[in-house]
């Protein structure tokens, strides 16, 4: 059974416009962070026996002295306001925010964060165990949402959109910290429609691949 032009049109193109959603919620406010309302001084520990001195009655002080001392209004003083994060109160970052601005000011203490939820005496929490899925799903949006709209009758052009969706999908099951982020299942609900979708066309250009490669159809 072969799947007509215009339904492979169809899916290509609801393909293109979820890849393009998926990638619009991935920049949109995902991780919510806890506030700094630090008060007191707050000291490193002066040798290994000793223990830091922390503002107990601060969230983010109890999560870690270094996390406490880089979300210091003060250390923020002299940045860009365009830059500042208000950390008195929650903040947010999102998705590809996150991976591709690790280490500047609209993410610091993101990496903190997430080391003192997950790390363990035989684990430790490290940027590339969440970068694979967003960096596949931005460069396979771009250029699935390209190929959708431009090559729509193309069956092959359904690749992109299918391989990000797989991705997507299995990410969001499996991974505990792609669970943790507002709207999630939103997330989820879409890289799984884009997987869906995209199996009429691909279905169709296996048969067509098989076809081709058949020396009995051979003219």
């Amino acid at each position: 059974m072969n799947v007509s032009t215009k339904w492979i049109r169809i899916c290509n193109i609801a393909c293109a416009v979820l890849l393009l959603a998926l990638l619009a919620m991935q920049l949109l406010p995902f991780w919510t962070m806890v506030p700094c309302t630090c008060e007191g001084a707050c000291e490193p520990a002066v040798s290994k026996l000793d223990k830091p001195k922390i503002d107990s009655s601060c969230e983010a002080c109890s999560i870690t002295y270094k996390w406490c001392q880089n979300l210091d209004r003060r250390y923020q003083a002299g940045l860009n306001p365009a830059l500042r994060v208000d950390t008195s109160k929650e903040w947010t970052v999102s998705i590809q925010q996150f991976v591709w601005m690790p280490t500047f000011e609209s993410t610091i203490g993101v990496q903190d964060y997430f080391e003192h939820i997950f790390n363990t005496s035989d684990y430790k929490f490290m940027l590339n165990d969440v970068k694979d899925m967003p960096v596949l799903v931005f460069f396979f949006s771009l250029l699935g949402a390209y190929f959708g709209f431009t090559m729509s009758k193309k069956p092959l052009s359904c690749i992109f959109a299918l391989w990000a969706g797989i991705v997507a999908t299995y990410t969001y099951l499996t991974e505990p910290i792609f669970q943790m982020g507002m709207m999630w299942q939103v997330h989820l609900a879409i890289a799984i429609a884009i997987t869906l979708i995209s199996l009429p066309p691909a279905y169709e250009f296996i048969r067509r691949a098989i076809n081709w490669l058949d020396p009995r159809k051979a003219s």
